[in-house]
């Protein structure tokens, strides 16, 4: 796989410009997606990638599943995976069938967004709000990790009930 020549360079912690890559082939789709999310997320930098490329520096990947016949979804998914594990990867295409649909959410896809359905793009659009203002909020230095809480959260449960535990047995 290469990588588009006028792909975002990598951007230090304190750039809060939300990132989001369109990897689709069909310029239209690709044309009309990336004036969307420009409208809904100003400001942000939205690349195209008319190939199926991944590059580690986005916060959210849109991947289109069909590249001149090519099923691609999967394998772009595990790519980003690798190399980029927190982005917000979002499967497109109007052409998912429930397996590839099951690989992609079992392989950590986080929303699908139907070509077909080109107004109904509300939910996908709130699933990104959402990440972006937690990544936000973590550049900032406003908030610690997610995972920190949940974390913490999981000890004090261990530490509640190891004391209900210890005086059960008492």
């Amino acid at each position: 796989m290469r990588l588009q020549k006028n792909a975002p360079t990598q951007v230090s912690s304190k750039d809060h410009t939300a990132r989001i890559g369109i990897i689709d082939d069909d310029p239209i789709a690709a044309g009309c997606m990336r004036a969307r999310l420009l409208q809904k997320f100003s400001p942000c930098s939205v690349t195209v990638y008319d190939e199926p490329v991944v590059t580690p520096t986005l916060d959210v990947y849109f991947v289109d599943n069909d590249f001149n016949g090519q099923r691609m979804a999967t394998q772009l998914l595990r790519e980003i995976r690798e190399l980029n594990p927190n982005a917000l990867v979002v499967a497109m295409s109007s052409t998912l069938e429930q397996p590839t649909l099951l690989a992609l959410m079992n392989g950590g896809c986080n929303a699908v967004y139907d070509k077909n359905q080109p107004h109904d793009c509300d939910a996908v659009f709130e699933v990104i709000e959402n990440y972006l203002s937690v990544l936000q909020r973590l550049r900032a230095g406003h908030t610690r990790n997610p995972f920190s809480g949940v974390v913490l959260s999981l000890r004090e449960l261990l530490h509640e009930w190891n004391s209900r535990l210890s005086k059960n047995s008492l």
